[in-house]
């Protein structure tokens, strides 16, 4: 049998429609700033492809840096860049009423992805400042992402049973910082409101399981810096609503 042009055309057409089609995965773009007087330094991945994920990634990023930079309450800020321009200013103002001033203000900051698999990614942002003052404060914040839906995560979404997951890191706390099974939870020195031991404002996604991050005056003192537990994915299991299998993690 003889095929025509005109046959295998639509068949042709199909062929190339399946072979370019767009790449769906989530891609990574580093962007980067740096200046000084003041002393500013920006690092951070800039995601691109699996929608709505990339831009909720971004926008997740460009808003918790908008915040950390922008000291300008009257003025709304859209952009990382304008952020920059608001803090640059602030300090040049400053610095004009104070002009004895010696120390300069700095800003770093630093993104990563943290942890990344067919479902969760778990992205990093390590910030410092100076504003002044005997020191500057430096904290570690994690975002994270369903992959499936492209939606943040609350750290409460993450479990079935929270109560459980937060039982389970008290103890592994205790035993972690040598404080007794019965005992005062601020027995050591910490100052966990209410005597109470509860979950840090950061859970991060680790290769090797779930990472409580404490940052400085969380529950100690600046002196005592950020305090961290990270808790095996296969003693996490039980608690989780999204079960990860012990092979099911990677870190870019």
């Amino acid at each position: 049998m003889t095929l025509s042009v005109r046959n295998i055309l639509p068949w042709v057409l199909l062929l190339c429609l399946i072979g370019c089609k767009e790449d769906p995965s989530l891609t990574f773009e580093s962007w980067e700033h740096n200046s000084k007087a003041p002393n500013v330094s920006v690092k951070i991945p800039i995601a691109k492809g699996l929608e709505p994920l990339a831009q909720n990634i971004n926008t997740a990023l460009r808003e918790t840096l908008i915040a950390t930079l922008d000291f300008e309450e009257e003025t709304q800020t859209d952009s990382i860049a304008d952020a920059i321009l608001s803090f640059q200013k602030v300090y040049n103002d400053f610095r004009g009423d104070h002009p004895s001033l010696s120390a300069e203000w700095e800003a770093e900051m630093e993104a990563q992805v943290n942890f990344t698999n067919k479902n969760l990614i778990s992205i990093r942002l390590e910030t410092y400042m100076y504003t002044g003052g005997a020191h500057g404060l430096g904290t570690v914040e994690f975002l994270n992402f369903d992959k499936l839906t492209g939606e943040p995560l609350e750290n409460w979404e993450f479990f079935d049973d929270m109560e459980g997951f937060e039982r389970l890191a008290e103890k592994k706390f205790r035993i972690q910082e040598h404080i007794p099974p019965n005992g005062n939870i601020n027995t050591t020195g910490f100052m966990f409101e209410d005597d109470h031991f509860h979950l840090p404002e950061n859970i991060g996604l680790t290769k090797k399981g779930l990472l409580l991050l404490y940052n400085p005056y969380e529950i100690a003192s600046y002196a005592d810096g950020s305090i961290s537990l990270t808790i095996p994915w296969d003693e996490v299991q039980t608690y989780l609503i999204r079960k990860l299998k012990t092979n099911d993690q990677s870190v870019n």
